[in-house]
């Protein structure tokens, strides 16, 4: 749903998805990720980061991991704005939008572009919460 090239309907999701999965599944190409294959392609890949901190943060964020957000704000590898969230089921859930630290907290219709450009959609309504530190990767 995500992928440009299915948006534009110049390919189906199944290529999008072959496409995706060949950066992992490297040692046998049947079209499924062992773990080994996973855990050798960040083997790769960390090898390019400075940090253990910012590896973990960027594998987080990367897979939609819970503390993704917490991680990489409380770390100081992320410049943004803590929201709260009330989706339209009445659910709600803070998340850290990284880059809109300069965007007024009345910018609601800012906001709510960038949790469309996450894929959070069925806001109902936002707030912007006071900053976090550190002690918010403890939570």
């Amino acid at each position: 749903k995500f992928d440009e090239g299915v948006r534009a309907g110049t390919r189906t999701e199944a290529q999008a998805l072959r496409e995706f999965l060949s950066q992992w599944d490297t040692l046998d190409a049947d079209g499924r990720v062992t773990l080994d294959e996973f855990c050798r392609y960040y083997d790769d890949v960390s090898a390019s980061v400075d940090s253990d901190d910012y590896f973990e943060t960027m594998v987080r964020k990367c897979w939609r991991l819970p503390g993704a957000d917490v991680a990489a704000s409380a770390a100081g590898l992320a410049r943004g704005k803590w929201v709260e969230v009330r989706l339209k089921s009445g659910a709600r859930k803070d998340v850290f939008l990284e880059g809109l630290d300069s965007v007024p907290d009345s910018d609601k219709r800012a906001i709510m572009d960038a949790l469309d450009d996450e894929g959070i959609f069925g806001v109902a309504d936002v707030r912007a919460l006071p900053e976090r530190g550190v002690t918010a990767a403890a939570e």
